[in-house]
């Protein structure tokens, strides 16, 4: 059944006078750009695997239009940007899920849509506020500490940390999965953070992150975090982070260098969970080589001990809040990935990704499951993009009663189309 909320309109014309009433004179012209983004979907899944209806083979389709409103303004001392994100979304027997976790971390939603709900398709179209943030330099802190710089920030913001090609520990309010198809845009979250640049190297970030009241797992916590970054030699670079983030208790650091032009990385950290009273580490090390020839490939292992390593938990971690919203970015404890990149001809990308994970089962042999992509991207012009990706899995899938039995095998093969146009 049809929806309605309150209308756009009210929403807009708030921005619309925030924007006008409270922008310095000496801004310029206020900068409007667009992103325009379609996508379609289809996908096969066996009678083990998640969409299929009734214990048969099944087949799935989807399909989304979506519009991205940007407006920027800039002086030098201030700056502020707003996206207006707008979406139309259709799809037939896919699993749903609402959740994500930006979700975790909007004090107000600034969203609005309308569901229409059927058995087997579901169509909705909304709008939402993913950006609005004000930035202004600090002039004193030069005064104080020679050429050492600084800017406060306020508002829905991005907020990305971490060296991993695939996955990043220190990413705490959140990251994208190595399977996303669309990374230009990462999701605000409410935050007032302070950066402080003692040099033209390094940088000291301090982030107060807002909590939502509306989601269980937010409510009434408080979200503080500290990162800093530093170029050390001629080509490596170090990270470090502390922070309280939903009860839990996080320390961690990471380390980029080079050698003999292939570029090594770590990435780790140590939660210890307040409710669950209860430590976890979360750790990767990759590596990557570019060939002579133009080839790219990028490898990574993972070990997360929030993770399952035996068949039997994968259905407890699934249940779980932590994982439901992202922020555990996969069911089993250790998985290894590899990416291999080249450029076919001057407008062809090709990429191949390749994600493992291995458990234990109930007599504690070795389980693996495989998750395969392919991607090709065209680039029609300089502000334009069709990409056309391909994805497939090996590994057990559902039991009858709809149970999991490996972290890639309930994955049924999808074929997906994704033009993206800028103006």
């Amino acid at each position: 059944m049809w929806t309605l909320k309150p209308p756009l309109l009210f929403c807009l014309l708030a921005i619309e006078i925030l924007a006008v009433g409270y922008a310095p004179s000496s801004w310029a012209s206020p900068q409007f750009t667009g992103r325009v983004a379609v996508l379609g979907a289809l996908a096969h899944a066996d009678a083990d695997q998640a969409g299929s209806k009734k214990g048969k083979d099944t087949y799935l389709n989807a399909n989304q239009q979506g519009l991205r409103l940007m407006l920027d303004d800039t002086s030098p001392q201030d700056q502020w940007s707003i996206h207006l994100r707008t979406v139309r979304q259709y799809v037939e027997n896919y699993p749903t899920s609402n959740l994500h976790s930006s979700d975790l971390f909007r004090a107000k939603t600034l969203s609005d849509d309308w569901t229409d709900t059927s058995p087997n398709t579901q169509t909705k179209i909304g709008y939402e506020i993913d950006r609005a943030v004000y930035k202004t330099q600090i002039p004193q802190i030069s005064k104080l500490f020679g050429d050492a710089s600084a800017s406060a920030s306020i508002g829905r913001q991005p907020i990305d940390w971490g060296a991993g090609r695939f996955w990043q520990p220190m990413n705490v309010f959140g990251s994208f999965a190595p399977t996303d198809l669309d990374t230009d845009f990462k999701p605000g979250i409410d935050a007032a953070t302070l950066d402080f640049y003692p040099s033209a190297f390094s940088s000291l970030t301090a982030a107060y992150v807002f909590s939502s009241d509306a989601q269980t797992l937010s409510k009434g916590k408080t979200n503080v975090a500290l990162h800093y970054r530093a170029q050390v030699g001629d080509v490596s670079e170090l990270g470090l982070i502390a922070a309280d983030v939903l009860d839990n208790r996080i320390y961690g650091g990471s380390f980029e260098t080079s050698w003999q032009g292939m570029g090594f990385r770590v990435e780790g950290t140590r939660t210890h969970d307040k409710n669950a009273k209860r430590d976890y580490n979360f750790w990767i090390a990759g590596i990557d080589y570019q060939f002579d020839n133009g080839i790219l490939i990028a490898g990574e292992v993972y070990n997360n001990e929030r993770g399952a390593e035996n068949v039997s938990q994968l259905n407890t971690v699934a249940s779980q809040s932590w994982y439901r919203y992202g922020l555990l970015p996969q069911l089993s404890r250790q998985l290894a990935g590899v990416s291999i990149q080249k450029d076919v001809i001057p407008l062809w990308q090709v990429q191949y990704l390749l994600l493992s994970s291995w458990l234990k089962d109930s007599r504690q042999d070795t389980e693996a499951s495989w998750l395969n992509q392919i991607n090709a991207t065209y680039s029609v012009s300089n502000e334009s993009s069709l990409l056309i990706s391909a994805l497939f899995t090996n590994g057990k899938g559902l039991t009858s009663n709809q149970q999991l039995q490996s972290e890639f095998g309930a994955v049924p093969l999808s074929v997906t189309a994704k033009f993206v146009m800028y103006f």
